[in-house]
């Protein structure tokens, strides 16, 4: 106690020697001093508190003063510092009041109506697809500016993309695509149905792909993926692989690589199913000429193997370069199935033209019997199948038949 009243004392004289130099300077404070002491007051502790009122109200004014209709401008950026727009703002005083909201693209701004100097607003940043964001600012003035960062929700997906002919839409093989995104790059090739998988895409962004395929046109797109869909993208084929002939080389191997001999080869127009070739690859290879811009199916069969076609492997294609190579890899095994065709009275039938279709309605296979009335169909991949048979004179007959079961079958045709 000794100690602040040492204090005040000190105060108490640096106070009226202050007083005795304005005094001196011809101010008449101590008329002032006199008249508080007069009524009682002291006047030194009265002086003091006076000017820390004064001080407050002056800072009070300064810092609230009146209030003003603030303009905030905006600039919204994701996390790989690009641009984003359509951003929903919500503002709110810190006790939680709405003051406006306002849908804003970057660069834009959004005015505010009777907001005091000093008042500190929250901002609150909405948009679909990225994470909600606060943001505090004090008005300081009538133009404000705020910065905002949004980090933008990503999903990678597993994409596919196929690449079709865009006047057969067969799917085009050993395309070269190339996907880039940020610092994602995927290089892959498409396989025999047209198809490439795209790991790691991000969903529903604009990724850059590039395409190059023989003969067509390069395409150069910004593409979007989401998960569980098979996007797919035509290709225009180039006017060189609008004419002439194509030299087609059609190579059969087994699972191990080793030459398939002796297999037959069947090459159909995929347009209309008429057959082009029907022959043997004698050593393992076969060489055909097809004009370019023809969609074909291919199959590809031999004993103790199952029967390749391009049909039920979504392969077929659309022949577009100078020089083509098809390679069939036939894998073992196989079932087989004998059909008979009578007339009425058991009477074997022959001359009629038997078919055998998959589950789809896919044609496979058609053959004539022979005096006997039978056809056999060998190395078939599957269990069950449609066989129908007819002939001139006589009502068709269309029959489905599990291999699995037997391996024979009579269909009879009523004339």
């Amino acid at each position: 106690m000794e100690k602040l009243a040492g204090v005040y004392t000190g105060l108490e004289d640096k106070y009226y020697g202050f007083l005795d130099f304005l005094e001196g300077k011809g101010i008449p404070v101590y008329a002032y001093n006199d008249f508080l002491e007069g009524k009682g007051i002291p006047a030194f502790p009265f002086t003091i508190a006076l000017l820390l009122i004064l001080i407050v109200a002056i800072s009070a004014l300064a810092t609230v003063g009146t209030s003003l209709n603030p303009t905030i401008s905006f600039n919204f950026e994701n996390q790989f510092q690009e641009s984003v727009s359509g951003v929903t703002i919500t503002a709110r005083d810190l006790g939680g009041r709405k003051l406006g909201e306002k849908t804003v693209s970057d660069g834009g701004t959004m005015e505010l109506q009777g907001i005091g100097i000093g008042t500190t607003i929250e901002l609150t940043a909405e948009k679909d697809g990225y994470k909600t964001t606060t943001y505090n600012i004090q008005i300081k003035k009538e133009n404000n500016s705020a910065s905002i960062s949004l980090e933008q929700n990503i999903k990678t997906i597993n994409a596919t993309l196929t690449l079709t002919d865009e006047t057969s839409g067969d799917g085009i093989a050993n395309a070269h695509v190339v996907a880039q995104w940020k610092t994602l790059s995927i290089d892959q090739y498409t396989d025999g149905t047209g198809k490439v998988s795209l790991a790691g895409i991000p969903e529903g962004v604009q990724v850059s792909v590039r395409v190059d395929a023989e003969a067509y046109e390069t395409l150069i797109d910004n593409l979007s993926f989401f998960e569980n869909e098979d996007k797919t993208v035509t290709l225009s084929p180039k006017g060189v692989s609008l004419q002439g002939l194509s030299k087609i080389l059609i190579s059969v191997k087994d699972e191990e690589g080793s030459i398939v001999r002796g297999a037959k080869v069947i090459i159909r127009d995929n347009t209309n199913d008429g057959i082009l070739f029907d022959d043997v690859a004698v050593d393992g290879e076969y060489y055909a000429e097809i004009p370019k811009g023809t969609s074909i199916r291919l199959t590809v069969q031999k004993d103790g193997f199952l029967r390749y076609d391009s049909s039920l492997e979504q392969e077929n294609r659309t022949i577009r370069q100078d020089e083509e190579l098809w390679d069939i890899v036939l894998v073992q095994g196989g079932e087989k199935l004998n059909v008979l065709v009578y007339a009425e009275g058991n009477v074997p039938l022959g001359n009629a033209e038997v078919q055998l279709y998959n589950l789809e309605n896919v044609m496979l296979d058609s053959a004539t019997t022979g005096f006997g009335g039978s056809v056999e169909f060998t190395d078939l991949n599957g269990e069950q199948f449609y066989v129908t048979a007819w002939r001139d004179g006589y009502l068709p007959a269309r029959k489905l038949v599990n291999v699995n079961e037997t391996e024979q079958t009579a269909l009879v045709l009523e004339a």
